[in-house]
Formats: structure tokens, sequence, C-alpha cells
């Protein structure tokens, strides 16, 4: 029969034949391996995402802030020199719909110029939701940060920018990070099935000559 083969020697039981190895890849210890291997980079990857993000959103951040203190002095300027009204309607008319927002009210907080729904009741920073600042919002941004100042004569100046390229920003890192760590995952199991294929391979040619051995 196919399953045992008589020894020559006398007295000897028989022995069974060696079949070739039949367990499916993802059973050898090379493919479980590959595959910790894979999952402790998704964790490793998402952790190092984590931290990145954090320190980029941070720089992105103070990159907002200062743009907006850059734009801010440049108003106060306008200001001194009489043409902060006219200025204000020729930014707003190249970019009425952000992502930068202006406010210059009376002192009884009647407008002037902008586009801000916010009135203003503090000087320094304030940061709102985009929505709640100017209305309906489209965009990709969730806040404005706003920067108030407020003159001597009770009026009060308001300059904001929202977060949009911030929010851009970390939507590409998000895909960057998506992209190369699901090809490294991907590229890991493939790596960890070829292992397990070649070391299946090895152990059916060992399965075979040993057959030849005892034939």
């Amino acid at each position: 029969p196919r399953c045992c083969i008589q020894c020559a020697v006398s007295a000897t039981d028989c022995v069974r034949r060696t079949e070739p190895m039949r367990n499916p890849v993802w059973r050898t210890a090379a493919f479980r391996l590959a595959l910790w291997q894979a999952a402790l980079f998704a964790l490793l990857g998402a952790a190092l995402f984590g931290i990145v993000w954090l320190r980029i959103n941070d720089s992105a951040q103070d990159e907002l802030r200062g743009k907006v203190a850059t734009e801010m002095a440049s108003l106060r300027q306008a200001d001194a020199d009489g043409t902060l009204v006219v200025q204000l309607r020729q930014r707003l008319a190249v970019l009425p719909a952000g992502p930068d927002y202006y406010l210059l009210t009376d002192a009884q907080q009647r407008v002037m110029a902008g586009n801000l729904r916010y009135r203003p009741v503090a000087v320094g920073w304030h940061v709102l939701p985009l929505r709640g600042a100017i209305g309906k919002d489209s965009s990709d941004a969730g806040q404005v940060h706003l920067y108030v100042a407020h003159f001597p004569d009770g009026r009060w100046l308001v300059v904001g920018r929202d977060n949009r390229s911030v929010v851009e920003l970390g939507e590409v890192l998000g895909d960057s990070f998506i992209d190369v760590g699901g090809l490294a995952i991907v590229l890991m199991l493939l790596g960890g099935g070829w292992a397990s294929w070649r070391y299946l391979r090895r152990i059916d040619a060992v399965g075979v000559r040993a057959e030849r051995v005892l034939e």
C-alpha cells in the first residue's frame, strides 16, 4: 500500500512513507512572524504619525498667527496713514471668503468694513469656530484665529485667518502615511509568504529524499 513499505530487514516493523508538507503558507512560523512584524510596524507608524503631526501642527499654528500679527501691524500703519478703510475693502474685494478675515467697527460696534459676524469684546488672541465667526462656511477649515485691537477713539479692528492650510496639511500627511505604511505592510506579508513558501519547498524536498532513502 501507499502508506507504508516493508523493511528489507526481517523481524522489523514497516516504515510509513513520508508525504509532502500540505500545511497552508499562513500557518507557518515564518508567515506568523511577518504578521507580527506588520502589526508592530503599523503600531509604531501610528505613534510616529501622531508625534510628527503634533510637531507640524504646532509649527503651522505659529506660522498662521505670525501672518495674522504681520497683517495687523500693516493695517495699524494704514490707520496712521488714513487709508485703513480703503485697504480693508481692497483686501476683501480680492478674497471675500477667506482665508483672511477682517472687521472694523466704530465705538458702537457698527460695521465699517469686514466679512466677520464676530463682534469683539476683548483685545488679544481669540480662537473661534469658523462657521460661527463668518456664518455659512463651505471650506475645510474648522477654526479661525483672530487678533483684536482697540483704538483710542473706540474703534475695534479684528484680523483673522482660518486654519484650512493646517487641515489640508494634515490630510496630506495622513494620506502619505497611509500609502507608505500600507505598502510596507503588504511587502512584509508578501515577504513572509515567500519565505514560508520557500520553507515548505525545502521541507518537501527533504521528505522526498527521505522517502528515496527508505525505498
